[in-house]
């Protein structure tokens, strides 16, 4: 789990990356927070895909980060200049939400290791960060990644893995905890 601490929960928080967008020449100019700076980047609307068995799939195609049936550009978009930047795709392999976080907002950001955190009286301590992230309006985030030791509550869940989600809302009402995380994931892995 990710929170960005600066950061502020707005509609179209991602536009805050672009420096220009020509849709006619599919020409982007993006800035990046890199090494304490913004850093521009120019890519194109040109996207690595998959064969066409995937055209109708879910990822409409798309090799890599998308939004459902790709209606948000600016998740392949953003990914591209950071691959454009750190020199190609493969050098994303090993990224994080926050890292991401940080790039788009220019925020310090924090990253906590669920499965560390959620055990024992680490629940209490985590949950109190969340709803303070929350309260304090920074930009959630969550990944999860496929592991040998993924519980079978989580996979039947419908949460997909080696995927990334805004948390959108933290909740406490009496007992119940809740998190309510954007219905479709924000980027595919």
């Amino acid at each position: 789990m990710c929170s960005s601490d600066l950061a502020r929960r707005q509609i179209g928080f991602a536009d805050q990356i672009f420096i220009s967008k020509d849709t006619t020449t599919g020409a982007y100019a993006l800035k990046l927070w890199v090494n304490s700076q913004w850093e521009s980047v120019v890519v194109d609307d040109f996207f690595p895909v998959k064969d066409d068995r995937f055209k109708a799939a879910r990822s409409a195609g798309a090799a890599f980060a998308h939004s459902h049936n790709m209606s948000e550009l600016w998740v392949p978009l953003f990914e591209k200049a950071v691959a454009k930047y750190y020199g190609s795709y493969a050098m994303l392999e090993r990224g994080f939400v926050h890292q991401a976080l940080t790039l788009i907002t220019g925020a310090p950001t924090k990253c906590l290791y669920l499965a560390q955190a959620s055990n024992g009286s680490g629940k209490s301590v985590l949950w109190r960060e969340l709803l303070r992230a929350h309260e304090n309006k920074y930009i959630l985030g969550v990944a999860s990644i496929t592991g040998d030791t993924t519980h079978k509550e989580i996979l039947e869940s419908g949460i997909m893995m080696n995927a990334a989600y805004l948390i959108y809302e933290v909740v406490q009402v009496e007992d119940r905890k809740s998190t309510r995380l954007n219905s479709s994931h924000l980027a595919h892995l």
